[in-house]
């Protein structure tokens, strides 16, 4: 029987998901009441069936020895048979929630099962709580085949279960107890969404109309100019919070292609750029600030760290955002011209650079 690396693993995922983005887009486009701007009903009940074969799927993945995956099942392992050696890396949150799941079950490819459904809930949820019933399958879709999803379900599982719990709250337009406790388990799943949730509340306190896109502006002109000074900086501030983090900033990775990023820019750009143009033509929504707000502000603080090898490790933590301004304004406003077109384009670009970057 032939054996599948975790490679191969990615690069179903990414062929499959840009399979079905293209389905979807399709059928958009093929809508015969595209005069009328009306995005096709599309059962989203469907996105059911996605999270159950998504968290399988990712449960599954083949486990390489030293992959990030290898680690989690080791520190997994590790609890269930009361070794504490292995753990002094481990955020007291993600310990805790180990030792929940190893209660329940000692067998590695259920955790991971577990882990990845609550992974791919923390999305649909906020996706059932923000978009209308007709656009939460085409958004769930979108979301799965973005750059970065994959990795954060497989490879930074740590990371991307801490955005998901996250996701769960954080669309709370006001500073409440719930988002103060949601935020703070996130924070103790993984450090690293403390400066996400930081950036959170002060979207949330001082929420701009016209952006701060001049902020994203100034950041790359001293990424490009202080780049290397950010990367040490950020070093020495993270040496004793995360050593896989720190060995990331510090360039241990000699294989990894280290550098400015231009594709990685590039795809950053793009969601600025619509978020920019999509308000020049008039469109006004609270919530959407938020995000678009929030988008540019993480992705500008990532500048400043674009150098260092697994960048797009800290740069999803904005780029989960990508999906949501693209569509967002498309199922609030009616009155562009040709929006369905819009809306097929804009998928299949977002799917299309994940496959063109996961397959090269």
């Amino acid at each position: 029987m032939e054996s599948y690396t975790s490679h191969d693993w990615l690069l179903f995922w990414a062929y499959g998901s840009f399979a079905l983005v293209f389905l979807y887009s399709l059928r958009i486009v093929l809508n015969k009441q595209i005069a009328f701007n009306t995005v096709p009903f599309i059962p989203y009940q469907f996105n059911y069936f996605i999270l159950f074969f998504g968290a399988l799927f990712f449960a599954n993945e083949p486990i390489e020895i030293y992959s990030d995956k290898w680690n989690y099942q080791n520190i997994f392992n590790s609890i269930i048979d009361n070794n504490t050696t292995k753990l002094m890396n481990t955020e007291s949150g993600f310990y805790i929630y180990n030792k929940i799941i190893a209660f329940f079950t000692n067998t590695p490819v259920v955790y991971f099962f577990i882990t990845a459904l609550i992974y791919l809930s923390g999305y649909l949820y906020f996706i059932h709580k923000t978009f209308a019933p007709a656009y939460r399958s085409l958004v769930f879709v979108l979301m799965i085949a973005a750059l970065g999803f994959y990795g954060y379900g497989t490879n930074t599982i740590r990371q991307g279960l801490a955005l998901s719990v996250f996701m769960f709250f954080f669309m709370e337009k006001k500073i409440s107890l719930k988002l103060i406790l949601g935020s703070l388990i996130a924070i103790l799943l993984h450090k690293s969404l403390l400066f996400v949730v930081v950036v959170n509340f002060f979207v949330i306190k001082y929420n701009r109309k016209d952006s701060f896109i001049p902020i994203w502006i100034l950041f790359l002109v001293l990424s490009i100019i202080l780049g290397d000074t950010f990367v040490s900086f950020f070093g020495d501030f993270l040496i004793d919070s995360d050593a896989r983090m720190n060995s990331y900033l510090n360039d241990e990775f000699e294989s990894y292609e280290s550098g400015f990023k231009i594709n990685f820019l590039v795809y950053s750009i793009l969601p600025i750029l619509f978020g920019w143009y999509i308000k020049r033509k008039g469109f006004e929504d609270s919530f959407f600030d938020k995000i678009f707000s929030l988008y540019v502000l993480l992705n500008a603080f990532w500048l400043l760290v674009i150098r260092v090898p697994f960048t797009d490790r800290f740069a999803y933590l904005s780029w989960f955002l990508i999906p949501f301004i693209f569509i967002y304004p498309f199922s609030k406003n009616k009155s562009l011209p040709n929006q369905n077109f819009w809306i097929a384009g804009l998928m299949l670009v977002i799917a299309f650079v994940n496959l063109l970057i996961s397959t090269k």
